[in-house]
C-alpha cells in the first residue's frame, strides 16, 4: 500500500474532524508583491502597506535591468502594470524610472522599485520570500548580498520560486536558506498538468470516486520535494487538487504548506477549511479574518 492509499484510509476516518477544525490562529500571511488592494502592485506604497498592516512575510520578485539594477517586478515587461510594453532587461534604470504605475487604469505617482529601496521599507517584516524571475549565479549572489547589507540574516530568508535553476543552486550553495517550490495544476485533456513537469508533458489522473485528492498529484509533489530537498510547497489554489485532505497529507509529511493567490473574500471562503501554514494574498485585511476563522466548507458556506 503506497503512502497516498494509506492516507486515503486515514482521511476517511478524520474527515469529520477536518470539517470542524479549530480556528487557524497561526497562519502566516505573505504580502504578494506588497499589499495592494488600494495601491499599484509592487510599488513603494504597496510595500509600506505590507509593513503597516502587519504582514509576517513579504514576497519580492527580482529581475535585472539592462544596466544591472535589481528591479522588483513579477512580469518581464511593464505592459500590465504601467501600460508600457517594454522589457525590463532591455531598459536602463533611468529609463524604467521615467514611467509610472497605473491603478485601475489611471496614472499614479508610484514608480518602479529597486530591491535596495524596498528593503529599507520592509526590513522590519519578519521573513522574506525571494522569487527569482531572472536567475543566474552572479545575480543570485548580488540579491543575497543586498539582504545582508540591510542586516537581514539568512534565517529570515526563503527562496520561494518556480525557477528550476534557482532551487538546485540554492540547495548546493546556500543550503541554510529554506526553499519553497511554487506549483500549480492545470486541467489538460481531462488530466492534471503540474507546473513542475509541464514542459515534459506529464499528466496526472484526477481523483477517482471516493479518493480525497488526486493520488498521482500527491506523489508528484512529494517527488518534486525530494528532488530539491524542499522545506515547503506553495500551491496555487484549486478546488479539485488542493483539498483539505491533501493539505493535511503534505503537512503530515513534515512540509510547510502555503496556498497562493487567495486575493479576495470569495476565494478565502472556499479555502478557509484547508488549514494551511501560510496564505499568499494581496489583500490581508479582507482575507485574514476569513482564513483565520477556518469554518467555511469547500463551497464557501459557514
Amino acid at each position: 500500500m503506497n503512502t497516498v492509499t494509506q492516507f486515503t484510509v486515514f482521511a476517511a476516518v478524520s474527515a469529520a474532524t477536518l470539517c470542524g477544525a479549530s480556528a487557524n490562529a497561526d497562519i502566516k500571511y505573505v504580502a504578494h508583491r506588497g499589499d495592494y488592494p488600494d495601491a499599484p502592485e509592487g510599488s513603494m506604497a504597496a510595500y509600506r502597506n505590507a509593513v503597516e498592516r502587519g504582514s509576517e512575510i513579504v514576497k519580492l520578485d527580482v529581475r535585472k535591468s539592462k544596466d544591472g539594477v535589481i528591479v522588483l517586478s513579477h512580469d518581464p515587461s511593464f505592459e500590465r502594470t504601467m501600460g508600457w510594453d517594454a522589457k525590463i532587461s532591455d531598459l536602463t534604470w533611468d529609463e524604467i524610472r521615467s514611467h509610472v504605475y497605473l491603478l485601475k487604469g489611471q496614472p499614479t505617482e508610484e514608480r518602479a522599485v529597486s530591491l535596495p529601496e524596498a528593503l529599507e521599507v520592509v526590513k522590519t517584516i519578519p521573513e522574506f520570500w525571494i522569487d527569482f524571475k531572472n536567475f543566474d549565479p552572479e545575480f543570485c549572489e548580488r540579491v543575497l548580498a543586498e539582504f545582508a547589507k540591510t542586516g537581514i540574516g539568512t534565517e529570515r530568508l526563503i527562496v520561494a520560486t518556480y525557477s528550476r535553476n534557482a532551487l538546485p543552486y540554492m540547495k548546493t550553495h546556500h543550503p541554510e536558506i529554506r526553499r519553497v517550490g511554487h506549483m500549480d495544476f492545470q486541467l489538460q485533456d481531462g488530466k492534471w498538468s503540474p507546473s513542475f513537469l509541464r514542459r515534459k508533458g506529464v499528466l496526472y489522473a484526477p481523483a477517482a470516486e471516493g479518493e480525497p485528492f488526486p493520488p498521482e498529484a500527491a506523489e508528484g509533489i512529494l517527488s518534486y520535494v525530494k528532488e530539491h530537498e524542499l522545506w515547503g510547497v506553495n500551491i496555487v489554489v484549486n478546488q479539485d487538487v488542493v483539498t483539505p485532505e491533501l493539505v493535511r497529507f503534505l503537512k503530515d509529511k513534515g512540509l510547510f504548506v502555503s496556498l497562493a493567490l487567495v486575493h479576495d473574500a470569495a476565494t478565502a471562503r472556499v479555502f478557509a477549511d484547508r488549514h494551511p501554514d501560510c496564505v499568499v494574498t494581496r489583500d490581508r485585511r479582507t482575507v485574514k479574518p476569513i482564513m483565520d476563522a477556518g469554518t467555511f466548507d469547500n463551497q464557501g458556506n459557514p
